[in-house]
């Protein structure tokens, strides 16, 4: 944290009793890591399975069911993906306030004004686009789901579900959820503390 003065930074701090200071990292030592492990593992697993012959070939001999299937299977994969790379960076966060970075209890320097400047401008904006393409793929497979559910007898019918429009549906919602946060990487000013060589804190632009 730091004052509102301009020309005057001072890092200020909130200290803890030791019991709530334990609790704390007990969270962010163990049990986010933890899950964060747990959901990748996860992931990789449906990873694996999607994209094994035996599930390729689930389409019944029929091309337009096969192309809906695959559509699923896709979105489905680009989720496994956005989530793997969205739990990396929740271990990482989670690391980063262990180790006393980018908190108000009992803090440690920051080494460097760029690992700084990742860490209070870059990190969470950038977990919070994988957050967002995440909700947004989900909203994206819901939709086609109810397209295909709706169509399921229209055989004849013109419904294309390449892989390129697949592959646009969520390049665009990506796009979308880092338009919502690019905003935040510009959000703090890495200054160092006037009391402390190479403390690092931030104040508001």
């Amino acid at each position: 944290m730091a004052s509102k003065s301009q020309s005057n930074v001072t890092c200020l701090t909130q200290e803890f009793d030791e019991a709530t200071l334990q609790l704390f990292l007990l969270n962010y030592k163990y049990l986010m890591p933890a899950i964060s492990v747990i959901g990748i593992i996860g992931n990789v697993i449906n990873l694996v399975v999607l994209n094994s012959k035996e599930l390729q070939k689930v389409s019944m001999n029929k091309q337009k069911v096969s192309q809906r299937s695959q559509s699923m299977f896709n979105f489905m994969k680009a989720l496994a993906i956005i989530d793997i790379l969205e739990l990396l960076l929740n271990f990482q966060g989670a690391m980063f306030q262990a180790n006393g970075y980018a908190r108000i209890t009992n803090p440690v320097p920051i080494p460097s004004r760029n690992l700084a400047n990742y860490v209070w401008n870059y990190a969470e904006p950038t977990l919070r686009t994988f957050m967002y393409c995440s909700d947004f793929i989900l909203v994206i497979m819901t939709i086609t789901r109810w397209q295909i559910v709706s169509s399921a007898d229209q055989f004849n019918s013109d419904m294309s579900y390449g892989p390129m429009k697949h592959v646009s549906y969520i390049f665009m919602a990506f796009l979308l959820a880092l338009s919502l946060n690019a905003p935040h990487f510009f959000h703090y000013k890495v200054v160092e503390c006037q009391d402390s060589e190479n403390y690092w804190t931030v104040k508001q632009r």
